[in-house]
């Protein structure tokens, strides 16, 4: 509930101004903040890298009175050539950014499908934190070791409240 009350104004004003408002839920894994957009009158684009994470979660949820989701895996080609650009007015991006080897091209490639007035919701960790500290020493330690790490699994991206600004503001 906290991560929705924090742009519950963003929402309520696309609301206001959209019969039909669309979202993209990128890396929508269990499809919990697909739901919450659902329940909340948005028509989502549930897109993830495993479709078979995709459809085991899809059955969780009880989509009778709410319109389902459009589930969509595949590459980040796939997400840019199946939707048009402007075309989605929202896209949120909770817990996945600092996963990505290439953020930059991801967050590029959402800017074009957003609408001009659109928004990119996300949720980033803080590298000052103790968690992150942490967490890229022991990550730095494994990859001296020799550690096959497994793609989308460690945070690689460690950035500062002030460094993730700046990164968006860079990226569109």
């Amino acid at each position: 509930r906290y991560r929705w009350s924090l742009f519950e104004d963003h929402l309520s004003q696309l609301k206001k101004q959209l019969n039909d408002p669309r979202a993209l839920d990128f890396a929508a894994g269990s499809l919990r903040d697909s739901y919450e957009l659902a329940t909340r009158g948005f028509k989502v684009t549930s897109f993830d890298l495993n479709d078979r994470i995709l459809r085991r979660y899809f059955d969780s949820y009880n989509w009778s009175t709410i319109e389902r989701p459009t589930l969509m895996a595949g590459s980040l080609d796939d997400l840019i050539n199946n939707n048009e650009p402007g075309s989605l007015q929202l896209a949120i991006a909770f817990d996945v950014i600092e996963h990505l080897e290439d953020p930059a091209g991801y967050v590029k490639a959402i800017n074009t499908i957003l609408s001009k007035d659109g928004y990119l919701f996300t949720i980033v960790p803080n590298k000052r934190s103790f968690f992150e500290r942490y967490f890229k020493r022991s990550l730095a330690q494994q990859i001296k070791r020799g550690a096959v790490l497994e793609p989308g699994v460690p945070h690689i991206q460690f950035k500062s409240p002030e460094e993730w600004d700046q990164f968006f503001q860079a990226n569109g």
